[in-house]
């Protein structure tokens, strides 16, 4: 239920946004810049322009004005229909709110866009037909002023600031960053390379000499045993305490080993419980957000101005359809 709730909020904030987003685009000479780049017949003759001698460039020049002229001239004629459609569309808006609220929106986009395309266009009867575009403006205009008392007081007129304030929350929301856990293992002291090179070393020592020792008894002459007797003696003494640290080490390495696999465990089992917490807040601030003025705004609108999803998006067609003719 809250999901079919959250996704109808979800259109209509995509709606909403799209009437304003139309409020401030900007028609120019760089949109037309634009549609002229898109132009493979332009781009070639710009090509043969850098090319040419001196009196081929003063034709191709020619050439080039006149169908980046043909190009602004199509693509004025577009947006005045375009525009034509739009004002007639909000014409027929029967809401009077829906209409009041519309007007607000597109009421100087439009205008800016019949006086730019007025600039450009060189035919009479474009001009003709522009201001049949303004005629029916202004007279919308006027009708929506004599309502601008009751539209001020209505939900329409307060929703985009509503929307404003809603998008602030969403993202407070979205900003709220996953609790950061550090599992930092303990520095542990690396094993001492020169005590195992010396418990080799004499390890290898005593056993030699306590071969030679053995070989002497066993001998013919047994003169020689005292020496490697006492070698083997001398060299004990630094083996076996060598030897003790490291055994000694390793035990207290076994154990370090046994309390980081513990520590480890708990440190992941902390974790994830910290990351269920994070995420059982971001879905109850979510679920906050249902509450918002923003969304008890668009519930009101829909009970008392039914038709103002469907008027928005008749509009919203007009525009996109004039894109993707236009390839903006």
């Amino acid at each position: 239920m809250e999901t079919t709730r959250l996704s109808n909020f979800d259109r209509a904030i995509g709606i909403v946004t799209a009437v304003n987003s139309y409020k401030s685009r900007k028609i120019n000479e760089e949109v037309l810049l634009q549609q002229f780049k898109s132009n493979r017949h332009l781009t070639d003759l710009k090509r043969q322009l850098d090319e040419a001698n001196q009196i081929n460039k003063q034709i191709l020049a020619s050439q080039l004005r006149a169908e980046e002229n043909k190009e602004a001239q199509k693509y004025y004629k577009a947006l005045s229909f375009s525009l034509f459609e739009t004002t007639e569309t909000i014409a027929k808006i029967e809401d009077q709110m829906v209409q009041c609220y519309v007007l607000k929106n597109y009421y100087d986009k439009i205008k800016f866009g019949v006086v730019e395309a007025n600039n450009y266009l060189e035919e009479l009867v474009d001009k003709s037909f522009n201001k049949q575009t303004v005629d029916k403006l202004t007279s919308i205009k006027i009708h929506t002023d004599s309502k601008s008392a009751e539209f001020k007081s209505s939900v329409l007129s307060k929703i985009d600031a509503y929307l404003e304030d809603y998008r602030a929350s969403e993202a407070r929301v979205l900003a709220i960053a996953k609790p950061a856990f550090l599992m930092e293992a303990p520095a542990r002291k690396r094993i001492d390379v020169s005590r195992t090179f010396c418990i080799i070393v004499l390890g290898i020592l005593i056993l030699f000499f306590s071969l030679a020792a053995l070989g002497t008894i066993v001998g013919p002459n047994s003169d020689g045993l005292l020496l490697p007797c006492f070698l083997v003696a001398v060299l004990a003494i630094p083996f076996s305490m060598f030897l003790r640290k490291e055994i000694r080490w390793r035990k207290e390495y076994d154990q370090f080993r046994q309390n980081e696999f513990i520590r480890l465990h708990n440190d992941a089992k902390i974790e994830k419980e910290l990351l269920h917490e994070h995420e059982l807040r971001i879905k109850k601030e979510k679920e906050n957000l249902l509450s918002h003025q923003f969304c008890a705004a668009m519930t009101e609108i829909n009970e008392i101005h039914p038709t103002f999803e469907q008027s928005v998006s008749e509009l919203l067609e007009i525009n996109s359809s004039f894109d993707k003719k236009m390839k903006l």
